[in-house]
Parts: C-alpha cells; structure tokens; sequence
C-alpha cells in the first residue's frame, strides 16, 4: 500500500502537524491477485461535486469524512480492511505516513496502534527519529533510491514535475482545479510502486531473504561439516572477548582523481575473497594457528576463542612440506591433507552462481525470470562474500576466529 497525504499548508510555509490539516489521504494498493491489480483511492475531508471539472475519475474509488478526526479514522479502517505487509510513500519520516500519526497525536488520536497489526504502547521519543509500525514492512522510497541510483538530489519532484505545497492547497481549495491536485497525488502513489518495481527492490529482495543472512550462512556450514562428523564452537561472549583483536586487513588502493592522457585499465577479480580461501585452503578446520610462536612446555596454545593441543616438532617437520601461510604468520594445512569446508561451500555456491548466469543469457527474452534469476545470481555473491567475513564476526557470528 503506497500513501501520500495532501496537507492544507500555510502560505510559503512547510507542513507541520500541529497547525496544518489534511486535505486528503491517496492510497493505491497492489495485491498478488490479478484482478484487484493497481486501484487508487482517494478519501477526503469534505464532499465535493468533481464531475464539472471534467476529469475521469472512472478508474479511483473516492470516499468522503465529515472532518479531520473522522478522515483520520476511516483511514485506520481502510488499513484494517487491506491488511497490508508492505507499507511505503515517499518520505515516510516528514510526510505520508509519518504526518498522518503525528497529525493523528496532535488530534489525540493513537494512530500507532491503530495500524499496527499489534497493540503496544507508543514510543514518542524513537518515533520522531524512525517511524516503526508493528508487523508490517514500511519502506521509505527516497531512502531506498539512494542506494540504488546516483542522483543530484532525490526528490520525488526531481522526476516529476514540480509542484509546491501552496499550489496544490490552493488547487484544492477551489473546486474547478481540485482534480489537478487529484491527478498530482494519483501520480505519486502510482509512481512511488513503480520505482521500487522498476528497481527490482521487491523480486531482488525476496531472493536475498532466501539466501542471504548470517543464520542460513550458519546452516549451510553446519550442513558441510556434519557430514564431515564436526561439530562447531559456541565460544561465551567473555571467551570473544579475550580473543586477539585484527592485526591485518585488506588494503584497497584507490586510483589517484586527475585527468589521464594514456589509456587506463581497470582489473577487477571475480569473487576475490571467496577465490583466495580455495585458492589457500582457509577455514576453520585447516587451521593449525600459530604453530611458529607456540612456547615450547605448554600443552596449548590460543587459537580464537579457544586453544588448540600443541603440535610436536615432530609432526611440524612431517607437515612441513603440506603447509602454507597467511602474511599474518598463520598456518593452514594444503588441500592434500585436508580439504577445508569453507573452500568446499563457496566452490558449490559459486559454481551454483554460474549455473544461474548461464540460465540468465538462456532465458533472456523472459524478463521476469530474467530479474528473478539475475536476483538469485546476486543473493549467491553476496552470501559467497559474507562467508569470510562471519571468520572474524565478533557480535553477528557465532564462531569468529581471528586466525
């Protein structure tokens, strides 16, 4: 359900809760189901004949409030009625929905639970901060756009053309032109959807939440290494604590800004971090630590969270040949001794990735399964590239290891 809300401004002055009034509330609701696809409504605070302005309206469903309060009301009803789990508008915080409860706590009205799906007590405080609506999903467009596109300035009116809160009281206050006002709204609603639809944001996200997240990271792993009869480490949160803080970490070199005259190349590794655990045999179960700083006379050593039994200069002599080194000094047994699971696990899910690549040029001239699959391409990259970074995750993780 995408809103936006008309607000009675003051002259040259922006909306404020406490003084300006709602005009009205534009909705449009998308379902799964076909036939209710794409209906736009309008609901208003004062009943008004839009036939002499000549406009079709054959394709909105208006409805009419005695006042404000009961506009506010009928609101909540509508809400109840759709029962949505998405909610989203353009500006959430300062407009749409944001305006509509603080407006609604001005008139006493409680409208925080009155569209939550749960009944709780309303934080005033964190609300003037980040709206939240208990059991629906509430997205803020703009917000959203900023991450997705690189924009001079992410202003709904930035792509649609600009009208200001004076002129569009003013539209709404004379009978004759209120239909323009209508027709701005319909245009937002309508194209706050279509953003995020042409973005992907809702099919890509889907995805993500089937294959991306440090729990199914978690189940993935656990799945490779029962098979392989290992049980993981739930180390306590004060055995993370002693564990030794990073001493290395990737160096990125950016390219110094100034005008090139010769040609200029740009190399860019496929899957870098996954590559270099196969490529090196990183995991947990290839690590043998610091075999190279362990004291002579102690039965253990540190190892992350825990220890490990100190080695024999005996069968550090034997693994001599079988062992290679990560620049902080570590050592990690070759795939000729042990085959890590980690490597194991991001070699299936890569390879899975270019199966779907592959699926993607089959199936060009489909272009939803093309974005679905392009979705799931990139849900396997990101989960891929997740995976060394749960090794040092000391409060997301569950098993970090600095090693």
């Amino acid at each position: 359900m995408s809103v936006e809300v008309l607000v009675l401004t003051r002259p040259k002055l922006r909306p404020n809760p406490e003084f300006d009034s709602i005009g009205a509330i534009f909705y449009h609701v998308i379902n799964d189901i076909p036939e209710s696809e794409g209906v736009t409504h309008v609901t208003g605070s004062a009943e008004e004949n839009y036939s002499r302005s000549g406009y079709d309206f054959s394709d909105m469903t208006i409805g009419f409030s005695d006042s404000e309060y009961t506009l506010l009301m009928d609101f909540m009803s509508i809400v109840y009625s759709h029962d949505p789990d998405i909610i989203l508008g353009y500006e959430t915080q300062q407009l749409s929905w944001g305006y509509i409860v603080r407006r609604g706590r001005y008139l006493n009205l409680d409208l925080i639970s009155g569209l939550s799906k749960m009944i709780r007590e309303p934080d005033t405080k964190n609300m003037e901060r980040d709206l939240q609506i208990e059991g629906r999903v509430l997205l803020n467009a703009w917000r959203l756009l900023r991450s997705e596109a690189s924009l001079y300035s992410y202003t709904f009116e930035n792509m649609i053309f600009h009208y200001d809160d004076e002129m569009l009281s003013t539209w709404w206050a004379h009978g004759c032109n209120r239909w323009k006002a209508i027709d701005y709204y319909k245009e937002r609603v309508v194209g706050n959807i279509s953003i995020l639809e042409q973005l992907d944001l809702f099919g890509r996200n889907s995805e993500l939440a089937r294959l991306f997240g440090i729990q199914f990271l978690e189940s993935m792993m656990l799945r490779f290494a029962k098979a392989q009869n290992y049980v993981s480490l739930s180390p306590s949160v004060r055995q993370r604590a002693r564990m030794r803080s990073g001493e290395y970490i990737p160096l990125v070199m950016e390219p110094e800004s100034k005008l090139y005259t010769d040609p200029v190349l740009v190399l860019d590794f496929q899957s870098l971090y996954p590559s270099i655990i196969m490529a090196y045999n990183y995991c947990f179960t290839t690590c043998l630590g610091r075999i190279l700083q362990s004291t002579d006379g102690e039965d253990n050593y540190e190892f992350g969270c825990s220890v490990l039994p100190r080695l024999s200069p005996h069968d550090v002599q034997r693994l001599q040949e079988h062992l290679s080194f990560s620049p902080g000094g570590i050592a990690f047994l070759q795939p000729s001794i042990r085959k890590g699971i980690l490597p194991e696990m991001l070699h299936k899910i890569l390879d899975a990735r270019v199966m779907v690549k592959r699926s993607i040029k089959l199936y060009k001239n489909d272009n939803i399964l093309k974005r679905t699959l392009h979705s799931r391409q990139l849900g396997l990259k990101l989960i891929a590239n997740v995976t060394y970074g749960y090794t040092s995750a000391n409060f997301s993780g569950r098993m970090p290891c600095i090693e």
